[in-house]
């Protein structure tokens, strides 16, 4: 009797597949746990990636002056852009601390599934090493906070498996027609965009590969009539890959002609290598899982070379002529990239670190579509537990480390609310303290306590002045002032005012007494003393309120301010205010507030001398005045000269009280007024435009009402 199946019934086979399916996703979404079950995910570098990421998001934003001050936006289109400008966006919607995460999840999805992608491209039969990728998707260059290399990473082999399945249909034959040359190129400038060193590998990659399928191509092409139609295919791929040797090339160029390079010795490479220490972060147990990888890659390596070499011997054997596979170039990149990984510096003084490492994670990945899955099922079996049982291992480490640092981080950062806005802060720390735990001892490899600091300066408008992105000219922001002199903000560059706060980050005692006698003196006082840090607050000055009615003129009514240039003269009955009129200079009761290089100019036809004389800048560098003021309500006139094209703005205490005024008149002069109530002692007025530059003649003060209040 012959059974006939429900055609609405699942074949037992779809029910495998499904099940597979299940158990895939829920074996990278366990993945995520380490990331998601802590509030700070311990990296070296992942905290200052946050903090710059959200000082590029508020950076447009004139209440931060003294990020504004402080910074400058970096807008060249180097090579390290895609984290950054992704989690800027991601905070219009969710705070940093999410964005980071998000960002994490992508790394750590994104390696797997652009394997699993890359080998069904490559040969569906080898999507089994994907699994590869669940382990390395926790790499130590990850929990060095490398977040755009670790994005690079899936970037890079989703680019080199779209152009191999695509790479017949890619001719230069206009880029409107061409689908698979416009993905491509796409492709190649997110990579470029995420990292160089990987946009790089993989021009290389792609560059032999195209060489010794073309080789390959000449042993098995028979239908091509000659030589030079063989070519064809050859010079197509040369003509759409020119431009990106041009970039590459330049780029390369510029990085690492003239600069000075370090290299490891052969003992740490042969070590990282066969220990696969890639894998390697916070404890050398990880070691142990990577000799298991590397014993298990090197089983299927040898039984891969032992499969193909029975097959030449009976390709030999039986007369016929011996072929190379597809999946043979692999193992020749393979052993490129080993080369590459022995011969290469480990840094270049340009700012390259980390080469070796870097590579070695290409290395190893790049010969997973050699190896050949073993014949019997249960073979296969055996691999996919040992595989998926590696994963598992080395992701227990990673939840167990990471549960207790966040324990400790969240310790380290119990006095963020201390920290007022647009304030400064800097980092003094000890290289001992930033690699020890209380829970893991002694951590060799990743100093994940080392830029935690920056999360004192997240969601409150600080600059922090220890910022080693921002001496870097391939980050997003970077310093305004380069100083010969840097006693507070690190090595290469600073700020000329002192830091209102300073964070003495996990240091020995005898590193807090240096600091206090040394360098900080009796100018600085602890506000604030946990287990692991101190945090200093620059002793402020006393303030005067009632300095304005203190004068020979007691009956005085308003409070005016004339803007000039350094030797003018200044309006009867006004206040003398030029360029250099700093706040601190002024007994700390009126003056610029940043370091900004203002300058200034005259029209001396105006017949009203308040506009006679004006301190000017353009549209870069905002003017930022403090007044101190008893509290209370007051009316505040404004003058300036202005036009169409130089439209002015002005805040007053946080609020946007003028708003993109324009000239009413030929005179090319106006006064503004607007109210305003003083709760905190002071008036601080930001003035910027959109135009080219901006004209400020000066200001009046006057009070409303009652006197205010002392």
């Amino acid at each position: 009797m012959k059974i006939v199946q429900d055609p609405n019934q699942p074949s037992c086979k779809l029910l495998k597949i499904t099940l597979k399916h299940l158990l895939v996703v829920l074996l990278l979404l366990v993945h995520l746990l380490p990331i998601w079950i802590v509030k700070y995910f311990p990296t070296q570098d992942g905290p200052s990636h946050i903090y710059n990421a959200q000082v590029f998001k508020e950076y447009h934003d004139h209440n931060n002056f003294r990020i504004r001050d402080v910074y400058q936006l970096n807008w060249a289109p180097f090579p390290n852009w895609t984290t950054h400008l992704l989690m800027a966006i991601l905070m219009h919607i969710f705070s940093p601390l999410v964005c980071e995460k998000i960002v994490l999840s992508l790394c750590v999805l994104g390696l797997p599934l652009a394997l699993f992608y890359f080998l069904r491209v490559i040969d569906h039969n080898k999507v089994i090493f994907s699994l590869v990728g669940v382990i390395y998707s926790y790499h130590y260059l990850l929990m060095m906070g490398f977040y755009n290399f670790s994005i690079s990473v899936p970037i890079f082999f989703w680019t080199l498996g779209y152009w191999w399945k695509h790479r017949n249909n890619i001719i230069p034959k206009g880029l409107t027609g061409n689908q698979p040359l416009v993905g491509f190129y796409l492709l190649l400038m997110l990579t470029y965009f995420s990292h160089f060193q990987s946009f790089f590998l993989l021009v290389i990659s792609i560059s032999v590969f195209t060489g010794l399928l073309f080789l390959l191509e000449l042993q098995t092409d028979k239908t091509r009539p000659n030589f030079i139609s063989r070519l064809q295919p050859l010079i197509y791929f040369a003509t759409y890959m020119l431009p990106v040797y041009f970039v590459a090339l330049t780029y390369y160029l510029s990085k690492t002609q003239g600069y000075g390079r370090n290299y490891r010795k052969l003992s740490w490479l042969n070590e990282y290598f066969f220990n696969l220490k890639s894998l390697v972060y916070f404890r050398d147990d990880h070691i142990l899982i990577g000799r298991f990888l590397f014993v298990i890659l090197t089983i299927l390596l040898f039984y891969s070379l032992w499969e193909r070499s029975i097959e030449f011997v009976s390709k030999s054997s039986a007369k016929n002529r011996i072929r190379f596979k597809s999946t043979d170039l692999f193992l020749i990149m393979f052993l490129i990239l080993t080369l590459i990984y022995y011969i290469s510096p480990n840094n270049i003084q340009s700012g390259g670190g980390w080469i070796n490492d870097r590579v070695h994670i290409y290395l190893v990945l790049m010969l997973l579509p050699f190896l050949k899955t073993p014949a019997h099922h249960y073979l296969q079996y055996i691999l996919i537990t040992s595989l998926v049982g590696l994963s598992l291992w080395h992701l227990a480490y990673t939840a167990h480390d990471n549960f207790f640092l966040d324990q400790e981080i969240t310790e380290m950062t119990q006095s963020t609310n201390l920290i007022t806005e647009n304030s400064t802060l800097v980092l003094y720390l000890d290289k001992h303290g930033q690699q020890f735990s209380d829970t893991l001892g002694k951590i060799d490899y990743v100093k994940p306590f080392l830029h935690v600091g920056s999360y004192y300066c997240l969601d409150n408008r600080v600059a922090l002045l220890r910022n080693y992105e921002a001496a870097l000219d391939y980050f997003p922001i970077n310093y305004q002032y380069q100083m010969d002199t840097r006693p507070y903000s690190g090595p290469k560059t600073s700020y000329p005012q002192r830091a209102d706060y300073v964070l003495a980050w996990r240091m020995t005692s005898d590193g807090i007494n240096k600091l206090e006698q040394e360098t900080l003196g009796p100018d600085y006082r602890s506000i604030h003393t946990a287990k692991r840090y101190t945090l200093y607050y620059l002793n402020p000055n006393t303030l005067d309120v009632n300095w304005w009615t203190n004068t020979l003129n007691i009956n005085r009514k308003e409070l005016a301010f004339d803007f000039h240039p350094q030797d003018a003269t200044a309006a009867l009955n006004s206040i003398s205010i030029s360029p250099i009129s700093k706040y601190e200079n002024q007994a700390h009761q009126y003056g610029w507030l940043t370091e900004a290089k203002l300058t200034s100019s005259s029209q001396n036809e105006q017949p009203n001398p308040v506009f006679q004389n004006a301190i000017t800048n353009t549209t870069k560098t905002d003017g930022v005045f403090k007044v101190v003021l008893p509290n209370g309500r007051y009316r505040v006139t404004c003058f300036f000269w202005v036009d169409n094209e130089n439209p002015i703005s002005l805040i007053a205490n946080s609020e946007k009280v003028i708003q993109n005024l324009r000239q009413t008149d030929t005179t090319k002069v106006i006064q503004k007024v607007y109210t305003i109530t003083i709760t905190n002692q002071e008036l601080i007025q930001i003035v910027y435009t959109i135009g080219q530059i901006w004209s400020w003649c000066g200001f009046k003060i006057q009070p409303i009402g009652n006197p205010p209040d002392a």
